[in-house]
């Protein structure tokens, strides 16, 4: 690939694998060796079974998730770096499932809006105690978009993915009119490349098409690259290419019509049917040949068992010394776990309690009806009110040092809060 190809990517990865768990034996290989290329201002569908590691692919492009080899370039950037807008307002990112809008973990929830990733994290707590209108906002401001613009974006993205004008609190929609409001997110700041995990999962048909229709259409009028993963294989022609999964590799990648005339087929499914036979056949061929492997390293390793089995004295030693040292691990652990616990107590117990009745403030109220009760939620515990009759007196005593402050409650006080 020439340079000037390479700058009209949006997505490339290259030879990326990624795995899950700690140590050989337990490592789940997730990705492997995948490769692929995304053109600027297009719509690539990621098809295949559920597992086949299409989520954590996405993961890996918007930058929450990093691959343990492999290269990775969105919008001829890496993700997470300096240069790069991935995380952040150049990704408009719709997760699998309605997590984002669930009450879990401040931590999980931000780790799923990548553009959010650093700088607002207190604010996933409130989702659920927010409206729809409420929620977008929110995301707009975060995207440092201007009021007006905001506004206008809600009005759009409520009439097209027809989502209720209520005030009806996010917690108490189903899961998918959570999805649907997970999607006008993802939309709301018209980013330049669009990142939807099956977007389209339980949606009403009509408006499954409708979605497909503006995905279309923004690809081609705004040059938005649009990468949707999809259990609903049809629909997927629709898109400038697709990359049928499995078993986290990518069997093939190509326009929806070439693969049909290259495999002579009817379908997309009929595509991928195939796909699948072949990939399972040379898989076999692979188990067999990794079996007679696995027989001659059967027989190497009882042979070096029987060899080890005579020296059982210094297998017995070495036995006894890796117990100690699980043991010294053991107590190393504990301690570093107990440490800060007894600096926190030493600090807590040499600050002492909560000063109380330090801080003397005048006050002068001119209201009887709201005036008393704002005074009553004042932390008296803290703060020692001293009543006045009149502004200058309450000055002259800060003047003498017998006050912090002077507080002023007007007659019209109560008038200016109901008003």
């Amino acid at each position: 690939m020439d340079i000037k190809d390479e700058k009209n990517l949006a997505v490339s990865l290259q030879q990326v694998h990624s795995t899950y768990g700690i140590g050989c034996l337990s490592k789940i290989r997730v990705l492997k060796n995948v490769t692929i290329n995304v053109t600027q201002g297009t719509i690539f569908g990621i098809l295949g079974p559920s597992g086949c590691g299409k989520t954590t692919l996405l993961k890996c492009v918007i930058a929450n998730l990093k691959p343990n080899n492999g290269t990775v370039k969105v919008l001829n950037e890496t993700p997470g770096s300096a240069a790069s807008t991935i995380p952040g307002s150049g990704i408009g990112y719709m997760p699998q499932g309605t997590g984002l809008l669930m009450r879990s973990s401040m931590v999980e929830n931000v780790k799923k809006v990548p553009c959010l990733y650093t700088k607002h994290k207190i604010l996933m707590a409130v989702y659920q105690d927010l409206t729809i209108k409420e929620i977008m906002f929110l995301f707009g401001r975060l995207h440092h978009m201007k009021k007006k613009d905001i506004e206008s974006r809600i009005e759009f993205l409520l009439e097209f993915l027809n989502l209720p004008r209520t005030k009806k609190l996010v917690k108490n929609y189903s899961g998918g009119e959570l999805r649907q409001i997970s999607f006008a997110i993802a939309l709301l700041h018209q980013p330049p490349l669009l990142i939807l995990d099956e977007p389209t999962v339980g949606v009403d048909p009509i408006l499954r098409k409708s979605i497909w229709n503006y995905l279309v259409k923004i690809s081609l009028d705004e040059n938005v690259t649009i990468i949707i993963t999809t259990h609903y294989i049809e629909e997927a022609r629709q898109a400038n290419q697709i990359a049928f999964m499995r078993d986290g590799r990518i069997l093939v990648q190509d326009e929806p019509d070439a693969l049909i005339n290259q495999y002579n087929a009817a379908t997309l499914e009929d595509v991928f049917l195939i796909l699948c036979e072949k990939d399972s056949n040379t898989q076999d061929e692979t188990n067999n040949i990794a079996g007679i492997h696995f027989t001659r390293i059967k027989a190497m390793t009882i042979l070096s068992f029987i060899k080890m089995w005579r020296n059982y004295v210094q297998v017995l030693f070495s036995f006894t010394f890796l117990c100690k040292l699980i043991s010294l691990i053991y107590s190393l652990m504990a301690l570093q776990f107990l440490n800060p616990v007894l600096q926190l107590t030493f600090i807590f117990w040499s600050m002492g309690t909560e000063p109380r009745h330090i801080i003397n403030v005048a006050v002068f109220n001119q209201d009887t009806i709201f005036g008393p009760r704002y005074l009553h939620y004042i932390n008296n515990e803290t703060i020692q009110m001293v009543p006045v009759d009149s502004i200058g007196k309450g000055e002259d005593l800060v003047r003498g040092g017998k006050a912090w402050a002077v507080i002023n409650i007007l007659p019209n006080f109560t008038t200016a809060l109901m008003t």
